[in-house]
């Protein structure tokens, strides 16, 4: 216990932050909401993203509320092919992560 206490409060500003993933810290080059260290950058472009969204009408309750309906609406499909043998695969989630989020923002 002592050694997690003095990593996490003594060093806290070196365990801090964001693991780096290869490909995202390659795509985005370390800017952006997801990709970016907790400093004053992330600030800024955490407090641009929700204001933005604001102006489009999308706060986060009415964006958390969609995004849960259209959850529930891809579990409804799935339960309906579960006695047909159904497998799902990596590619139909990758695809249900984009319709997810295209349908809550977007819309």
């Amino acid at each position: 216990t002592d050694t997690v206490r003095e990593a996490f409060i003594e060093n806290a500003e070196e365990f801090a932050g964001r693991p780096k993933l290869y490909m995202i810290h390659t795509t985005l080059k370390g800017k952006g909401l997801i990709s970016s260290p907790f400093n004053s950058d992330f600030n800024e472009h955490k407090k641009f993203l929700q204001s933005s969204l604001n102006k489009f009408g999308r706060r986060r309750s009415s964006l958390e509320i969609n995004c849960l309906q259209t959850i529930r609406e891809t579990l409804d499909e799935y339960r309906e092919r579960i006695d047909s043998n159904f497998e799902y695969t990596n590619s139909q989630m990758r695809n249900n992560i984009s319709r997810i989020a295209s349908q809550n923002v977007l819309t």
